[in-house]
């Protein structure tokens, strides 16, 4: 029986958008496939109504209250039926078939547990959006989208794990959802997706790139482009992002780990004074601002790099990672 992919993608207050991306899908994939469109508290109540008389036929489930980015996926994925889902924004589309090299990746090398493709703009195709992504600091909360805002000259075409999936396109095996748990809804909008890309390492399996695969991306028409709703969640969710994760987050597949890390295996106390200054960091303390640091500085000093570059080992982990904001439009 020939396999088949689950596409969920959330619709609120975006019917054009969400119709361009069902006749993309209509015109240029050949692999099985099938759309469930989550209606998220849409002001348009009739908005479920018109997309499901769209071809191909999605499968339009209408929630009447906006349950976020993370809660409205969750509510799709009880209804789908494919071997793999792909959650992909309802502002991509795409100009050729992605689905079967998306698909492969997962068949190939059952370590992969999440894979996003290559990001482009829309109409701007050849500024890249995401080509993977760096690994994330503690102590800038930042990281970058690799080939962000660059000319796509076929630099980025070599596919490799990464350190995050992109939450505009990336696809799982369904099965593999018992593994590591459904998306954390408490973020609402931003970060949903660097924290489940957590719990996918915390479960073994690692996050991967698929460069043969490009997903045309319109960014942030739901919300609007630096919009206030944007950067009100992206500070709220980056703090609250580093309180529960970046204290546990697990080396990142295919990032090796520095001489200090493989040397550190159990807390000591500058983890510790890290730690505390994360938490009264986001409570705003100045002192636990300084407690971080003290424990920077100390960190730098038990890696024997003085003055020079340094990474902060995670909480017993040996991880060094840094946050990047999705508020960047193409643009």
């Amino acid at each position: 029986m020939a396999k088949k992919v689950s596409i969920i993608t959330i619709n609120y207050n975006g019917k054009d958008d969400t119709v361009d991306l069902i006749e993309s899908f209509g015109r240029y994939e050949t692999y099985p496939y099938e759309i469930i469109i989550i209606d998220n508290g849409s002001k348009n109540y009739g908005e479920h109504h018109v997309l499901s008389k769209y071809s191909p036929k999605p499968i339009v489930i209408r929630s009447d209250k906006n349950l976020g980015f993370a809660g409205g996926n969750n509510l799709g994925i009880p209804y789908a039926d494919g071997d793999y889902i792909l959650f992909l924004n309802n502002d991509t589309i795409i100009n050729q078939p992605i689905l079967e090299n998306l698909a492969r990746a997962l068949d190939n090398n059952p370590q992969i547990g999440c894979v996003s493709p290559k990001i482009a703009c829309w109409p701007e195709k050849k500024q890249l959006q995401y080509s993977g992504s760096t690994p994330m600091s503690p102590v800038t909360l930042r990281n970058e989208n690799i080939g962000f805002g660059q000319t796509d000259t076929g630099q980025f075409n070599k596919s490799r794990y990464t350190a995050f999936a992109h939450g505009a396109a990336m696809m799982i095996r369904t099965t593999d959802i018992k593994k590591f748990g459904m998306m954390p809804e408490f973020y609402f909008l931003y970060y949903e997706e660097l924290d489940w890309c957590v719990q996918i390492r915390r479960a073994g399996l690692k996050i991967w790139y698929e460069a043969t695969s490009t997903v045309y991306h319109k960014e942030s028409m739901s919300v609007g482009k630096q919009s206030p709703l944007q950067v009100y969640y992206h500070t709220r969710n980056r703090l609250l992002f580093a309180k529960r994760s970046i204290i546990h987050l697990p080396n990142p597949s295919g990032f090796p780990e520095t001489p200090l890390d493989l040397s550190r295996k159990r807390e000591i106390p500058a983890d510790r004074g890290a730690r505390q200054g994360i938490n009264k960091r986001i409570n705003r303390n100045q002192q636990g601002y300084e407690l971080w640091k003290r424990a920077v500085k100390s960190l730098r000093s038990s890696s024997g790099s003085g003055s020079g570059s340094f990474s902060i080992p995670i909480w017993g982990m040996g991880s060094y990672y840094s946050l990047w904001s999705r508020s960047r439009s193409c643009s």
